[in-house]
């Protein structure tokens, strides 16, 4: 008989694969992944990432970052269900739990995300502003739940490192998306891209990025916009971005190092 214990554990792997089916249906129902490429680029923002240093025109840190996200969610769900089946138990169930319960939710709201950005108009960015906003917010609760690299299992850490990614990322795909917003409000939909470099906001996003991995020990969650940076244009050449990276960086380190710190007190939220 499976216990109490491992049914809840059952229950969490089965959220995420919910979640991940929420996505894929959405995706077959509404194939617009190219409808996707051509209205972010008919709206780019100056920090939009494009190919590698900046250069080309599609980037491919979009693909990238999803599909390692997807990947992850996905083998976390099946090992989580194969382990629990062969009679493992979690080492903090409730922090395993309420990760994953958190990460489906945002992976719901990921899928619907979609069907409203290609509608193209200034209230439907809007709209999906919000849901990647609150799809942040989950996975973001959902990561630091998670606690992982804290102590657990090396499956419960698989689980809490994908969803340290995938709410890192959300907080990139969200400020992106709310630029686009802003955008299509100022200047109206589909207008030409201003100069490259003139934002400060992708730095406060590193900002962000930096301050909540140090403090909730999450290496994982400024990776993405540390990644984004690499493939914006001028990167290296204007102090916003550049800067905006070595924080995004020093969050990465800062996270790694407070991950040894609450191992070895022994102290947590």
């Amino acid at each position: 008989m499976v216990s109490d214990e491992r049914t809840l554990q059952l229950v969490g792997a089965g959220l995420l694969v919910l979640g991940l089916a929420a996505v894929a249906c959405t995706a077959a129902m509404f194939p617009s992944r190219g409808r996707i490429k051509d209205i972010s680029r008919a709206n780019r923002l100056s920090w939009s990432p494009r190919g590698f240093g900046g250069r080309g025109d599609a980037s491919p840190v979009f693909g990238l970052m999803w599909g390692t996200i997807f990947a992850s969610q996905a083998v976390s769900a099946v090992v989580t269900i194969v382990v629990t089946l062969l009679g493992s138990d979690a080492t903090d169930l409730y922090a395993l739990f309420n990760g994953v319960a958190c990460a489906s939710a945002a992976l719901a709201l990921c899928a619907a995300w979609q069907p409203v950005f290609v509608i193209d108009e200034p209230w439907s960015f809007a709209f999906a502003t919000s849901l990647l906003a609150l799809a942040a917010v989950f996975a973001g609760v959902g990561a630091v739940s998670g606690k992982a690299f804290l102590g657990p299992t090396w499956w419960e850490t698989l689980a809490g490192a994908s969803t340290q990614l995938f709410s890192g990322w959300l907080l990139t795909a969200a400020g992106l998306s709310l630029g686009i917003t802003t955008r299509s409000y100022n200047r109206g939909v589909n207008a030409p891209a201003s100069d490259a470099g003139t934002s400060y906001f992708p730095l406060v996003l590193a900002c962000v990025a930096c301050i909540a991995s140090a403090l909730f020990a999450m290496p994982l969650y400024a990776v993405p916009i540390a990644l984004t940076f690499l493939f914006i244009p001028n990167t290296f050449v204007d102090w916003r971005l550049w800067t905006g990276l070595l924080v995004a960086l020093v969050g990465v380190a800062l996270g790694a190092v407070m991950v040894f710190v609450y191992r070895a007190s022994g102290v947590w939220f």
